[in-house]
């Protein structure tokens, strides 16, 4: 079983956008539980002139633009660096709109959303991110009232 002796914890991490919530994975490399610090995974840019993968060391909580973070499952501490090799594999999106026509069909559309979800199967399929099991506590942190808060959950069956 995974623990934080053997493992690095794994969010999925959201901060306030513009159209839409920002997504990222977040890997716990440090901090405390009210400062948890780490390796920001995600994309940068917007869907007029394209997206890079980027990433970036981050204390998530103290920014004015995070939302929240769950923990999606873990990451072994031998493997922390094929996070990143693996994450790059996928295509971050393109340019997708020039002003306001549409590049690609609607259905194809691509945000950093669907970015994070697929850089996290890929994770998971090459064995270097193992989901929390059904039954399984995790850490959750949401921001309100100015201040983040820290929530242990019990993660439910897929």
């Amino acid at each position: 079983m995974a623990s934080d002796l053997t493992h690095y914890r794994a969010f999925l991490i959201l901060y306030l956008g513009y159209r839409d919530d920002h997504h990222g994975i977040f890997v716990q490399t440090g901090g405390t539980e009210k400062d948890p610090r780490g390796l920001l995974f995600h994309v940068i840019g917007n869907i007029q002139s394209g997206m890079d993968f980027e990433m970036a060391t981050k204390t998530p909580v103290g920014s004015p633009m995070f939302l929240s973070m769950k923990q999606t499952g873990w990451v072994p501490r031998d493997k922390l660096e094929e996070v990143e090799a693996v994450a790059r594999t996928i295509s971050p999106p393109g340019k997708q709109y020039d002003v306001s026509r549409c590049l690609v069909p609607k259905d194809q559309i691509r945000h950093c959303q669907h970015w994070a979800a697929e850089a996290t199967d890929a994770l998971r399929e090459k064995g270097v991110l193992t989901l929390l099991a059904p039954g399984e506590s995790g850490i959750a942190y949401r921001c309100g009232d100015g201040e983040a808060t820290r929530e242990v959950f019990v993660a439910e069956s897929a």
